[in-house]
């Protein structure tokens, strides 16, 4: 009889971080879930009759229908605890190191998204990614490739040329890196011209990428960044939750209330908006985790942040992703993580199952 146990660990962890050399982004340049489970060990002897007379009065008499039993609990348990995620986001130039990497898994991280192409120039660095996906090997944390899609010089633009260029990259990514996913950003339009926006072209792109995908192997994840404007999105950047939805396994929605000047009720506003819209998507808020302050960036307090996520949670965010990583001071506590707090998740064991 296959087994599983689950451990979620969740403890704050304080630690300064070194600041990579990229600018602060801004709102219109934009900037993410899973936890997978390993797979279960099958038992060797699958067409083995049991013999025990304890079991006689049961429905379970094979070890082929334990099994099945086995599995379908299997998928519940995934299903629970795949609901919550705790991300960051690494730029492109980021000086990453194992300590990092301790800070991450010790402060709950389950996945990284790490930037593959400039926003500027579109020039692609895997140097970073096999960097992050070298240190995270051992630690249980996620490597997804955070690829910017219609940005040519930090101008958006959605055209055929551009989608069949990042189709090919994300080939060239999910072939020859191990990496948990593709986490598409800059997926819309400028914003600037409504006359231009053609929200088929942004869900038909993101359709063809999920196929890409999921043809290659059906566990990678594909994410994406949406804007958290509510119906505005669509209008102005052609970005529709509900359409994106059943192509999109994590809707990352850049929560920014320093860019967009707001507060928390913002936030979770936006956050419960898309979630209602994405009925197929696991929606995740993506926190800002600095303020500018007479032209300087400064990270936000550890108090603060964890506010910002309780904040999300309640709205409905599956957990939650931070933008971004050289500008955090300490990383938040989140209470509310734990998706089997307060509850009892037990397995019974036949007396003479084979553990192993």
């Amino acid at each position: 009889l296959s087994f599983m146990i689950v451990f979620l660990v969740m403890s704050g962890v304080s630690a300064n971080e070194t600041s990579d050399n990229s600018d602060f982004i801004s709102q219109d340049m934009e900037i993410n879930e899973y936890k997978s489970l390993e797979s279960n060990s099958m038992d060797k002897e699958s067409n083995q009759i049991l013999e025990s007379k304890d079991v006689a009065d049961t429905d379970i008499t094979t070890n082929k229908d334990i099994k099945k039993i086995d599995t379908e609990d299997t998928k519940t348990v995934k299903e629970a605890s795949s609901t919550m995620t705790q991300s960051i986001f690494v730029t492109i130039n980021s000086q990453v190191s194992p300590t990092n990497v301790t800070v991450w898994k010790n402060s709950g991280i389950t996945d990284v998204y790490v930037q593959v192409n400039h926003i500027n120039t579109n020039v692609y660095n895997m140097n970073n990614l096999k960097n992050v996906i070298t240190l995270t090997k051992s630690s249980g944390i996620k490597v997804h490739a955070w690829v910017y899609c219609f940005v040519e010089k930090n101008t958006y633009k959605v055209t055929d040329t551009r989608a069949t260029l990042v189709k090919n990259k994300v080939k060239t990514l999910i072939n020859n890196y191990n990496i948990a996913g593709v986490c598409l950003d800059g997926v819309r339009y400028s914003g600037i011209k409504i006359s231009e926006v053609n929200e088929k072209k942004i869900t038909n792109f993101v359709k063809d990428i999920h196929t890409i995908v999921k043809n290659k192997n059906s566990n990678l994840l594909v994410s994406v960044c949406v804007l958290p404007e509510k119906e505005n999105t669509k209008k102005y950047y052609g970005q529709n939750y509900a359409a994106l939805s059943p192509y999109t396994d994590v809707m990352l929605v850049l929560s920014f209330k320093y860019d967009y000047k707001s507060d928390r009720a913002w936030m979770k506003s936006a956050v419960s908006y898309v979630k209602n819209e994405a009925k197929s998507s696991n929606v995740v808020g993506v926190i800002q985790t600095f303020k500018t302050v007479s032209g300087k960036n400064v990270k936000l307090t550890a108090s603060e942040l964890t506010n910002d996520v309780n904040a999300i949670i309640s709205a409905g965010s599956n957990g939650y992703s931070l933008y971004k990583y050289g500008f955090i001071s300490s990383y938040p506590t989140n209470k509310n993580y734990d998706p089997y707090e307060n509850k009892i998740v037990s397995l019974f064991v036949l007396i003479n199952s084979e553990l192993n």
